[in-house]
């Protein structure tokens, strides 16, 4: 028989990525658990955002890579019950409505607005968001412009040349986030969820028990979800880019200031010095060495040229929450087999 399929309809950088690792351990084979198997770019997220027309939803289904990701919905959903946690896909919860009707279930995690775009800005760039001719011209992008025919808030228009690259950021969350909240409110009869990173995911497994209840699974009392682990590459980002004082341009977007007031979030002196705290380059002579000599750009181009003659291996592609190979591990690898060992000893 064909099972529920629970769907998050929020932004990426607000907690999803723990989210779908706690969920593939707590849920175990009970479920299909996804996450972003398909990029931004591929999902179309400029061209289909708000996709609420049937032209536009037929049009988004014959997209070859939307409509096989569908396809391999349905497949999945035939066996298991299915979870999307990523955001990469959440714009097509219009098209997903459509086709599967009243087996689909959703949920909006959500987080403050400023430690969404504040990881994004200090995280490495797909775009560059100082300069708008990376992605205006780029109709199969993912970043969302009040140009667009398709956004809510087009009145920031006028407004759109002058912004920092963080109030765009905080732009693209403010039309994700109003995009899911017009949702629920347009699909009454999709059962939903709202989520609070800060408290249902990183602090308790209340998520959990809730996407548990709209699979129709059991939630197994003899497991504890695991407390949130930093991201690996955390340390060179904060290091690389840190943020500064950038997080005040989300003060030019005073509509990202209404939508988070109304997620319960504040924009006070206090709340925001802890929201930011993480996010500046950390304390010590080290990090101060290699924010402004430009170490980490360094070693990515050193590591490249290694590569390339194959003198060690690959990038890791997913780093799953452990600590990163450091430079000496990888060229410690370049020695014969009776040195290693003593070059193991010497890394720690």
């Amino acid at each position: 028989m064909p099972y529920p399929i629970v769907m998050n309809l929020g932004v990426g950088r607000s907690g999803t990525t723990f989210a779908h690792n706690q969920l593939r351990v707590i849920l175990g084979e009970q479920a299909h658990v996804l996450h972003e198997d398909i990029n931004a770019r591929s999902a179309r997220v400029r061209k289909y955002f708000r996709c609420y027309e049937n032209e536009r939803i037929e049009a988004a289904l014959a997209e070859p890579t939307i409509g096989s990701w569908v396809e391999r919905i349905r497949m999945l959903a035939e066996k298991a019950p299915v979870v999307i946690t990523g955001g990469t896909t959440s714009h097509l919860a219009p098209v997903m409505a459509h086709v599967f009707e009243d087996r689909l279930r959703t949920i909006h995690v959500f987080r403050h607005p400023i430690n969404v775009a504040a990881a994004m800005f200090v995280g490495s760039w797909s775009t560059n968001w100082c300069d708008t001719r990376s992605f205006v011209d780029d109709p199969t992008g993912w970043v969302l412009i009040p140009q667009d025919p398709h956004v809510r808030y087009q009145t920031i228009a006028p407004r759109w040349p002058e912004l920092g690259p963080f109030a765009r950021i905080a732009y693209n969350w403010l039309e994700r986030t109003s995009a899911a909240v017009e949702f629920t409110r347009l699909h009454p009869q999709v059962a939903h969820r709202d989520i609070k990173a800060e408290t249902d995911v990183f602090k308790s497994d209340r998520y959990i028990r809730d996407i548990a209840a709209l699979l129709e699974v059991e939630f197994p009392a003899d497991v504890k979800a695991s407390p949130s682990n930093q991201n690996a590459q955390w340390l060179r980002s904060v290091e690389e880019r840190p943020l500064g004082e950038a997080w005040r341009q989300i003060f030019e977007i005073p509509e990202v200031i209404e939508m988070g007031t109304s997620l319960g979030y504040g924009f006070e002196a206090e709340e925001v010095a802890a929201n930011i705290r993480k996010y500046q380059l950390p304390p010590g002579i080290g990090p101060w060495v290699r924010h402004y000599s430009g170490y980490w750009k360094a070693r990515r181009h050193l590591a490249r040229l290694l590569r390339e003659k194959s003198l060690i291996p690959p990038a890791r592609p997913v780093l799953g929450g452990g600590a990163p190979r450091s430079t000496w591990s990888a060229l410690a690898e370049l020695l014969p087999p009776a040195l290693k060992r003593g070059a193991g000893k010497n890394a720690e």
